[in-house]
């Protein structure tokens, strides 16, 4: 049994996999269109990934702060 921190790690990569995702797919249509919204769209995008791995690094060291690993 790993305990409750490594299905918080499990749930931190799957957020971060679905998010990437989704951002994927604002970044792709956001390349189908032209002008501001294009760069908006791609700004979108990288601030759901930003997000997404600031969410992960945030999880993983709430794991580190139970006491788990040492």
């Amino acid at each position: 049994m790993h305990g409750m921190g490594y299905g918080m790690i499990c749930a931190s990569l799957v957020k971060v996999v679905l998010l990437a995702g989704f951002a994927y797919i604002v970044w792709v249509l956001s390349n189908k269109e032209g002008g501001a919204l294009k760069l908006l769209g791609r700004l979108l995008a990288a601030a759901i990934v930003v997000i997404a791995v600031a969410g992960l690094l945030h999880g993983t060291a709430y794991y580190g702060k139970l006491g788990h690993g040492m």
